[in-house]
Formats: structure tokens, sequence, C-alpha cells
């Protein structure tokens, strides 16, 4: 998980402060499972980020389970509301064939 503060610091998983993880069984960076196959069966992947409306903390909740949150404190114009969200991912894996230069 990539997320990008006030100080536009880029982080990765717990490598500076900000996420809170609640859930401790689902690994924030950990592999997912089922995965796609490329031009066989897709698999989706349910996530929802949700604004708490008293404390205004970010959400993130994979399926149904909430995963952990964002203080408020670490963004100010998300603090009120948010009309986008985008989410993205990196794939890792073994290598199945070189292409040449």
């Amino acid at each position: 998980m990539i997320w990008l503060g006030n100080n536009q610091k880029s982080c990765m998983d717990f490598h500076c402060q900000g996420f809170v993880q609640t859930l401790p069984h689902i690994g924030v960076g950990a592999r997912i499972s089922p995965v796609s196959t490329y031009n066989g069966k897709q698999v989706d992947l349910q996530l929802m980020l949700f604004q708490d409306p008293k404390k205004k903390h970010w959400w993130l909740f994979y399926d149904t389970k909430s995963i952990g949150y964002w203080p408020n404190l670490y963004f100010t114009k998300l603090r009120v509301k948010a009309n986008i969200v985008e989410f993205g991912g990196l794939v890792n894996g073994p290598t199945i064939h070189q292409d040449p230069p």
C-alpha cells in the first residue's frame, strides 16, 4: 500500500507513520489470493474507502472487513470530503521469459 500525505512524501506499507492497522491477520503489503490469470479467470478485489463521520479518519475496507485507517491529521483537504479515490497496484512475481533488448 502506497499513500501520499500532506508532506508530499510517499509511504509504502509501514515504512513511515500514518496508516493504523486494526486487523492484524490481513497483512498490509502481503500476497493476495486468489489472483487473476492472463487470458483466464479474472478476480475482483473489493476495496472501499470510508470516512468516519465523527472522527473524520479514512478507513480502508477489504470486502466487509475494516483493515485500518489513516488518521485525519495526515490530510488537510480530505478532512472534509473526497470526490474521487484512485486505487492502483504493484505486481511482483517470477520472470516467465526475458525479452531481448
